[in-house]
């Protein structure tokens, strides 16, 4: 279930062309792996790379490892952040990248500040592609594709003890 989740963000993020998703994404697939009874950590801190590239953002980790799904698609075109990507589909299950580091010890921007003092805060956003519904709604549309339909209440629930952590940890490459 997973691995299908995953992929279901991947796409969303994909044919919507959605660049800059890392913290929403992350919200979306902490929720649905949270109703699923997947534990997940939805983390947030500031990435470096060895192209001297910083910038705020999102990832998820289960068991310890990395998920990042919206780093090849970056809110500034200009990033050469996703230089490292073959593919669309970002990282999946990495302890370290040789030439990224997750959760460097920099401070968070206000934007990253406020979503992370409050996991519901961004989940009653719209999304860029659709602002007729909010990442609750959104949410529970993907649940489906998942034979596992959850409404917007249900997944609320399954997420009340959901927090953000801030990984601050590495020093900078």
């Amino acid at each position: 279930m997973k691995d299908k989740i995953l992929d279901i963000i991947s796409d969303l993020i994909f044919y919507n062309e959605w660049t800059g998703a890392c913290y929403a994404s992350v919200a979306i697939a902490h929720t649905l792996l949270k109703f699923n009874k997947i534990e997940s950590i939805p983390c947030i801190g500031v990435v470096g790379c060895d192209n001297g590239e910083f910038f705020d953002h999102a990832w998820l980790e289960i068991d310890g490892l990395i998920y990042d799904l919206a780093m090849p698609f970056p809110q500034d075109p200009r990033s050469r952040a996703y230089d490292y990507f073959d593919d669309r589909f970002g990282f999946r299950g990495i302890v370290s990248h040789p030439h990224i580091a997750f959760g460097i010890d920099e401070d968070l921007d206000d934007e990253a500040i406020s979503i992370a003092s409050d996991f519901g805060y961004l989940m009653k956003h719209t999304p860029c592609f659709n602002p007729e519904i909010d990442f609750w709604m959104l949410a529970s549309d993907l649940s489906k594709k998942l034979n596992a339909p959850a409404s917007v209440d249900d997944l609320k629930n399954s997420t009340t003890s959901s927090s953000w952590v801030i990984r601050r940890s590495q020093k900078s490459k």
